[in-house]
């Protein structure tokens, strides 16, 4: 199985699910080009940043193996997106994935 790289990964979450650069930079409070330096792998992404972006995609970036919920993804995906939509996904995302995260400790008692 090839590696993809975090940058290449937040990139290709982002573009599946609709969202622009400009949509998840306005949410997280950053420049635009930072998340370009981001998503190319030219900067490497603060911890805080990828726990907001975790909640946004609806999958865990930071353990192994990851957690994804494509389902949960593709049902709070909205068109014409603003910021207050992102943050009510957000939301609903980070109790998901904590549900998941939950299950799966569980699981393996």
């Amino acid at each position: 199985m090839e590696e993809v790289s975090l940058g290449k990964r937040l990139e290709e979450l982002r573009t599946k699910l609709g969202y622009t650069q400009g949509d998840i930079s306005s949410l997280l409070g950053i420049d635009q080009s930072l998340l370009s330096e981001y998503e190319s792998g030219e900067r490497k992404v603060s911890l805080s940043i990828l726990e907001e972006l975790e909640d946004i995609y609806c999958c865990d970036l930071i353990h192994a193996p990851p957690v994804i919920s494509p389902a949960i993804q593709m049902v709070f995906h909205v068109n014409n997106v603003t910021t207050s939509n992102l943050k009510a996904i957000q939301a609903v995302n980070r109790i998901v994935l904590n549900t998941i995260f939950m299950s799966n400790l569980l699981n393996e008692r």
